[in-house]
């Protein structure tokens, strides 16, 4: 299954998930599922099956504590990180194993589609980050786009600070 989501087999992978034998949320190379390598190489078609079958563990992450929707927003991938935010089941929230949440990830590559796509979702905290560093912290390195849309965002911390008592507005002077 892993492979033939890797490359695109749209029509393999369904004949897979038809057959109740398959472990769908099997992982290989450091915990890649195969939901995860779709996202990663923005197979639309297969990730909306995957997402339609609720034996997939839409938020298993890798041995880093990256999910598929991690990987979709790191790549810039607007249409799969759309698909993955509408499955009630995805952990919008779930951090990596270095506390990097999926908002920092967008905000510190400056993927203006994606921030907004995840600040429009209900279950996203704007102010949810490793030892008090948020995504607002990351963006004020010089991001203004991304600034502009987290500072417009219901909730946001302003003065939230990181463990030395570094605001955004140190960060940016």
């Amino acid at each position: 299954m892993y492979t033939a989501s890797r490359n695109g087999r749209l029509e393999i992978v369904k004949l897979l998930l038809a057959d109740e034998r398959v472990h769908v949320n099997k992982a290989l190379n450091g915990g890649c599922s195969s939901l995860y390598i779709a996202s990663e190489k923005g197979h639309v078609e297969i990730v909306k099956v995957f997402l339609a079958d609720e034996r997939v563990a839409v938020n298993k992450a890798t041995d880093y504590g990256q999910m598929s929707l991690y990987l979709a927003l790191l790549k810039g991938n607007v249409e799969i990180v759309k698909l993955l935010l509408t499955d009630e089941r995805l952990d919008v929230n779930k951090a990596t194993y270095n506390g990097s949440t999926n908002l920092y990830i967008a905000s510190m590559e400056e993927h203006v589609e994606i921030v907004k796509l995840l600040l429009a979702d209900e279950r996203v905290d704007v102010n949810m980050g490793e030892d008090g560093w948020t995504s607002l912290h990351t963006a004020s390195f010089g991001k203004t786009e991304i600034v502009k849309l987290l500072l417009d965002a219901d909730g946001i911390d302003v003065n939230n600070a990181e463990e030395d008592g570094s605001t955004s507005l140190h960060l940016a002077s």
